[in-house]
């Protein structure tokens, strides 16, 4: 527990969401529970029952306090407790004097007991108000038993942070409680995962309406997720398509791709064609071959077609005679050219 100089109450600690505190006008204080050895994780990860292990860092935000060490202590929710052990703690930098010594391993129950906190040294400045202070770093292993879909690992209604109004208060500090909580998801491995899209083949006229490519899944595409798939055409000319990425985090719904033909111009145009290609850039699941769609693209006008009037002319020579021959034209130019 906190030393005495602290004037520090034992925490009983339960994880709950993140909270924020007022001291003085306008002080807060947030706390959360993060994965990694820095402030920089995210509030949950994915966990096997019976291997391997996850660290986890508390760590706090200050307005105006200033932080001279803390009372920690984890919790589990009954009836799921008891399925965790802390395995390890790194004490952080800032704050090196352990409250109580370490128990290897020890069962996170749904009673906290203990104290894992730790303070600034005797005589040393308090931590400055600011964002990302670490409290300390905890490495947290599952039991075999530890087998339901999530499990949240807590601060207790006990935890407090020991603050002070100066570098130089923490004779007199304040203790106000905090909470937050962490999540661990089971890990499930994907199984028969394959991506499928529909049609095969897509028929354009240029300056036409867009069409889509379904894209759908079957299996169990397992945590983390989601599974990301690259959306590509090699015609961006004749067409384009969006969005670039597809995410899946189950199969329960087929997810769209659009395409859309190039917009119509004033002259003729040869068919244009290209494919559109869908690929797994992530572990999860395979595209079942082929992956690709087929564009077309045909011109919206007919080619310039020339008719002549007569077949045969004919003049005397030597005469002011003449015959007129009638050319027209029926269609498009190429690219808007006149001919």
């Amino acid at each position: 527990m906190f030393s005495s100089k602290f004037k520090l109450a034992l925490p009983t600690v339960v994880l709950a969401a993140t909270l924020s505190l007022a001291g003085t006008s306008g002080a807060a204080i947030t706390t959360s529970i993060v994965a990694g050895t820095t402030c920089a994780g995210a509030p949950t990860a994915t966990f096997t029952p019976g291997a391997g292990s996850q660290d986890v860092t508390v760590c706090v935000n200050t307005t105006t306090e200033f932080v001279c060490g803390s009372t920690l202590q984890f919790v589990s929710t009954a009836p799921d407790a008891n399925r965790f052990n802390l395995i390890a703690r790194t004490v952080a930098a800032a704050f090196p004097d352990i409250a109580q010594g370490f128990v290897n391993p020890t069962p996170i129950t749904a009673v906290a007991s203990g104290d894992l906190g730790s303070n600034i040294t005797t005589g040393a400045n308090a931590v400055s108000p600011g964002s990302s202070i670490a409290l300390g770093t905890f490495t947290i292993a599952p039991q075999a038993t530890a087998t339901n879909a999530s499990y949240a690992i807590s601060l207790g209604s006990g935890a407090v942070l020991a603050t002070a109004t100066s570098a130089t208060g923490c004779g007199l500090a304040d203790v106000p409680a905090i909470a937050a909580s962490f999540t661990f998801v089971k890990a499930v491995a994907a199984t028969n995962v394959t991506f499928t899209r529909t049609p095969a083949t897509l028929t354009f006229a240029e300056g036409g309406a867009a069409q889509t490519i379904a894209v759908s899944c079957t299996g169990t595409i397992g945590t983390p997720t989601p599974v990301t798939l690259s959306v590509a055409g090699n015609n961006a000319a004749a067409f384009t398509v969006a969005p670039a990425t597809l995410s899946f985090a189950d199969c329960s719904a087929p997810q769209n791709v659009t395409v859309t033909p190039r917009a119509a111009d004033a002259g003729s145009n040869p068919v244009q064609t290209g494919t559109v290609t869908i690929t797994n850039t992530t572990v999860g699941g395979t595209v079942v071959a082929p992956p690709t769609t087929a564009v077309t693209v045909n011109d919206n006008q007919s080619p310039a077609v020339y008719n002549v009037t007569k077949a045969t002319a004919t003049v005397t020579e030597g005469s002011a005679t003449t015959d007129t021959l009638t050319v027209t034209c029926t269609g498009a130019f190429t690219g808007g050219l006149t001919s």
